[in-house]
């Protein structure tokens, strides 16, 4: 008969927080670094750099200085709130075990994945006109929406960066 070793038990709880503490290290960090990034770059356009920690206000400031209406941020903001709704009904449903709850979050799941879909569109068109307000490449752009942590810092501590506003 199998007996299960109670020593391991400890071990392993001891090696799941510590693997929850350094991913909660390094996403920080990640955080910490593209905040200080924004900040600058915002500086740079004229603009407030403490923007950079107020959530969705950042991205009003960077769709503003990237030459993209701001209201378009809505997509994402509606995308966020579905998704948001849609999990709670999930939830509710799975819990009370109510199939129609969970049936019923398919069409909200499904358009909140839509808006965030043209969300992250217009996020990608807005680090390629930032980009392009920096005198930099449309691969710089990509690279600001994808691995904005790394490429923030590079161009708002740069020194050859300068910002110009997109000619319409």
């Amino acid at each position: 008969m199998y007996e299960p070793n109670s020593s391991l038990g400890p071990v392993v709880v001891l090696f799941l927080l510590t693997f929850l503490a350094i991913f909660l290290f390094v996403t920080f960090a990640i955080w910490i670094a593209t905040v200080v990034g924004k900040w600058q770059v915002f500086k740079k356009a004229g603009k407030p750099g403490w923007a950079a920690i107020i959530p969705f206000y950042d991205m009003w400031v960077l769709y503003e200085i990237s030459g993209i209406k701001p209201i378009y941020m809505i997509f994402t903001v509606i995308g966020t709130l579905l998704a948001s709704i849609g999990n709670v009904m999930n939830s509710f449903g799975q819990a009370r075990e109510v199939i129609g709850l969970v049936i019923a979050s398919i069409p909200v799941n499904l358009v909140s994945i839509v808006f965030s879909l043209i969300g992250l569109v217009f996020s990608i068109m807005a680090s390629l006109n930032l980009a392009k307000c920096f005198n930099k490449s449309q691969g710089y752009g990509i690279g600001l929406a994808f691995l904005s942590f790394i490429f923030y810092p590079m161009l708002g501590f740069s020194k050859t960066a300068e910002y110009h506003k997109l000619e319409k």
